[in-house]
């Protein structure tokens, strides 16, 4: 007598609000709807990312854009080397460049040099006097330099005892006002 009995089947069987649960075959993965609790909505693919790039390129735009100003603009030191607070915009005064011998005996060294000197902007009459008295400011400065030696030069500490020199130099000419900062756009020793 045969009968056409089935084995018990283990875990959910199909019912009221039970979806049929479909064969599995070994070494078949079955087809599974996504859940779309987890799926990504249409419309937002990509924004989040396309926003943190541009943040990104944001934040490295003027990060470049300040250490550039700082580069260009460095900030006047004071006594032992703290920084000055400048009172007011200050501009800028471009010599033209000078080159010159330094003072060795046995060696023909020279130095290129541009000096820009930096002045309040609100004092336009030390702007004027700046551009009348440039001849003789460069008439100062070569003296000043030509008085140097190479090895004098040759290290930061050596530069920058030349730009307070030249400070009081130019300071010490004009009648209008005071440079604030001597710089040096260009400076070259051979």
């Amino acid at each position: 007598m045969a009968t056409n009995q089935q084995a018990p089947s283990r875990g959910r069987e199909a019912g009221p609000g039970r979806p049929k649960l479909a064969e599995v075959k070994p070494g078949v993965k079955p087809k599974v709807p996504p859940d779309p609790r987890f799926t990504p909505k249409e419309g937002k693919k990509g924004k989040g990312g396309k926003k943190l790039l541009l943040l990104v390129l944001v934040v490295l735009v003027a990060g470049g854009g300040f250490f550039a100003y700082r580069r260009l603009h460095p900030p006047a030191q004071g006594k032992a080397g703290v920084p000055v607070v400048l009172a007011g915009p200050q501009a800028i005064y471009t010599m033209q460049t000078l080159t010159v011998n330094l003072a060795n005996v046995n060696s023909s060294h020279f130095l290129r040099i541009e000096v820009v000197l930096q002045y309040p902007r609100a004092n336009t009459a030390l702007a004027a006097e700046l551009k009348h008295q440039e001849y003789i400011l460069d008439d100062r400065i070569i003296s000043d330099l030509r008085s140097k030696t190479y090895d004098e030069l040759a290290t930061d500490r050596g530069e920058n005892a030349l730009k307070k020199e030249l400070m009081q130099t130019v300071n010490g000419i004009l009648t209008k006002g005071r440079v604030t900062g001597v710089y040096f756009d260009q400076f070259l020793i051979q």
